[in-house]
């Protein structure tokens, strides 16, 4: 019995205390998100646009910067992940967003948003 609980310590042991941390190497807004929103989102979501130019986008939700994404990180998730935006419906929308896209977004959301490399 002795030797099975030193087995047991000895094998534990090795295998060091320290869990794996499934975040470390999250996507980050400024790494990897960042080019998604400028290249698919923003060509509706932006502060200066107004009125027709915003083609239907609500005049509150912006996407210029982690700041005005912010308060609507959760909006923005599901709406790439969905593949619900870019709308397909737009003659100038942009393109669709592909299946590493969107993982990288849910994967940024698993790991809660992080906005840079110091975040995570």
């Amino acid at each position: 019995m002795r030797r099975v609980l030193w087995c047991c310590a000895l094998l534990f042991s090795a295998c060091g205390t320290d869990p794996i941390d499934p975040c470390r190497d999250a996507p980050t807004y400024d790494t990897d998100i960042r080019r998604i929103v400028d290249d698919k989102c923003i060509t509706c979501h932006a502060q200066a646009l107004m009125g027709s130019a915003r083609m239907g986008a609500p005049d509150t939700l912006d996407f210029d910067d982690y700041a005005t994404i912010q308060p609507n990180l959760d909006a923005l998730a599901d709406a790439i992940t969905s593949g619900r935006e870019p709308p397909r419906d737009t003659p100038d929308a942009p393109p669709a967003t592909s299946a590493v896209e969107r993982q990288l977004v849910n994967e940024w959301r698993r790991c809660g948003y992080p906005e840079d490399e110091a975040a995570r």
